[in-house]
């Protein structure tokens, strides 16, 4: 089978899953069905939160197709490669209890107040070094699969270049203050 197609360099679900080179953390919170492209979705995600309610699948195989927005790359490397071959190649459903076990979502949070600990997750998330962010980020990605001895010469390189950021200065300054910190991304 020859990979080579029309669709093979586009532009992803609604444009938002290929080239995910956002340099921010992305949540996911999914309150319902999280099917196909939703799931496609919701993996293009860093972190995903769902409700009790939350049901998972990628049902393309029961339509003789399969994930094409990034399912079959980004579902391995979160689930690990067995429980993906068993959601890709069944199609069956999964609940938010087993999505949690296998580690397709990061928590359960109760349908009522999923938005608002999903958002409140997001300030925290927004009142941290922005750069650490970043470069944390890149590391995780650039260096997944990779040789460990390539991929803590990355990590470090990232480190050292941390070290010449003010956002450090200014952490190291209000961990010695015992304050909170107020990071510039510079």
């Amino acid at each position: 089978m020859e990979f080579r197609h029309k669709y093979t360099n586009g532009p992803g679900f609604a444009g938002i899953t290929r080239g995910m080179e956002i340099n921010k953390p992305v949540i996911a919170a999914v309150n319902g069905y999280a099917m196909s492209g939703g799931l496609e979705l919701a993996l293009a995600a860093d972190v995903r939160f769902c409700s009790p309610n939350a049901q998972f699948a990628f049902q393309d195989v029961r339509w003789g197709f399969h994930p094409c927005d990034g399912g079959c790359v980004r579902l391995p490397q979160i689930v690990g490669l067995g429980h993906a071959m068993e959601l890709i190649l069944s199609g069956d459903r999964v609940g938010a209890d087993h999505a949690f076990r296998i580690g397709l979502v990061n928590r359960i949070i109760p349908a009522e107040t999923l938005l608002e600990e999903t958002l409140e997750y997001a300030d925290r998330l927004a009142a941290r070094a922005p750069l650490a962010q970043q470069a944390a980020k890149e590391v995780v990605l650039a260096a997944y699969g990779k040789a460990m001895e390539d991929a803590l010469r990355m990590e470090s390189r990232s480190f050292y270049d941390l070290g010449r950021t003010e956002d450090l200065d200014e952490g190291t300054t209000a961990f010695r203050e015992k304050r909170d910190a107020n990071f510039k991304g510079r």
